[in-house]
């Protein structure tokens, strides 16, 4: 089974520094990662903004930002008909695509 790590970034003093997301164990899927960047509920995603897969069965790990980012812009057009200002550099940054569909 695959888990996905959020790590958001931020600026303090003028140093970025990057932070993990808590989320619950069980809402570490694809799915659950997708809905929750989606829905607003992990604050701070901005373009330095990485999703990390890890399969502990299998001992691998990958970047699987532009693979969500891409779902995310799916669900999002899907849920919502836009892209969200708080998602469009993200997006677009991972993605490559400029959000056309925005607010």
């Amino acid at each position: 089974m695959t888990s996905y790590l959020i790590e958001c970034s931020f600026r303090i003093l003028g140093c970025k520094r990057f932070e993990t997301v808590s989320r619950d164990c069980d809402r570490t899927g694809k799915t659950n990662t997708v809905w929750d960047i989606a829905t607003g509920q992990v604050e701070n995603v901005n373009a330095d903004t990485r999703v990390i897969a890890y399969d502990l069965e299998d001992r691998t790990s990958w970047d699987a930002t532009a693979e969500i980012a891409e779902e995310v812009a799916e669900l999002c057009m899907t849920e919502y008909g836009r892209i969200p200002e708080r998602l469009r550099d993200w997006i677009d940054e991972h993605v490559g695509l400029r959000a056309e569909a925005a607010e």
